[in-house]
């Protein structure tokens, strides 16, 4: 998660450096939402065995949500954290 959210927001600060406002905006925000969808799905599939499992994947989702949540202009909808069955 960590390589994520730091690709992420180096992403974020070179398309906010060399675009428009609104095309960056515009672009970092499709792909957060692709990104919070294919990570929704994919921790939703996860079986989870043990308590440490389910542990790890509640830091990890709150850490992305705590980075992507900080991207200037943008809005991190968070739907991993809705559909991860590690809240369970």
């Amino acid at each position: 998660m960590f390589m994520l959210a730091d690709e992420t927001a180096k992403l974020h600060t070179v398309m906010w450096k060399y675009l428009s406002q609104a095309t960056a905006e515009n672009l970092m925000g499709q792909g957060l939402v692709v990104i919070d969808k294919k990570l929704a799905s994919e921790f939703m599939a996860l079986e989870i065995r043990n308590q440490g499992a389910r542990e790890r994947m509640v830091k990890d989702i709150e850490y992305l949500n705590s980075q992507m949540s900080t991207l200037k202009g943008l809005r991190w909808t968070g739907s991993v954290s809705y559909g991860c069955s590690c809240w369970n």
